[in-house]
């Protein structure tokens, strides 16, 4: 678990930050040699406070009905974290890392750089928060748009 959670932190995801609220996490077998990391954010009482519009998600028969020849699809792997959450959202968004640091000698002076708390926060799109599936698609739209716009 402490590898998985390394490694989101080096990618940006998590960052020291200021903190007023927090989230949990805890792992779940994927497979026989691997787990899922899974960050409840339902638990901080963040989800109580946003809004998001109803967000069904198609079935199979509609996206085999949508696709057409020529058509591929393709999973963007990482998502929610492919998009930033709002600054004021952050703050909530907290991590408790002081169970799960790098105890990796090679990454002493990494961590001694992200200072001394055992709080860390999201600073993308985590799941469980309410909103995030309709945010990222609200943004993927304003890039599509974009390109259309502007062009290729």
């Amino acid at each position: 678990m402490r590898a998985k959670v390394v490694q989101v932190r080096k990618q940006g995801y998590i960052l020291p930050g200021k903190i007023t609220g927090g989230t949990q996490f805890f792992c779940v077998d994927k497979g026989l040699d691997d787990i899922r990391m899974v960050y409840n954010g339902t638990s901080c009482g963040l989800n109580e406070v946003l809004w998001a519009p109803r967000f069904g998600l198609p079935t199979v028969k509609q996206t085999l009905r949508a696709l057409l020849p020529g058509y591929y699809q393709c999973d963007l792997l990482t998502w929610f974290l492919n998009y930033k959450i709002h600054e004021l959202l952050r703050e909530y968004s907290g991590v408790d890392v002081s169970g799960v640091r790098s105890t990796n000698p090679l990454d002493a002076s990494w961590e001694a750089g992200r200072g001394p708390g055992p709080w860390e926060r999201w600073e993308r799109n985590w799941m469980g928060l309410r909103d995030s599936p309709y945010r990222s698609l609200q943004l993927q739209w304003q890039v599509r748009l974009k390109f259309e716009v502007y062009g290729d």
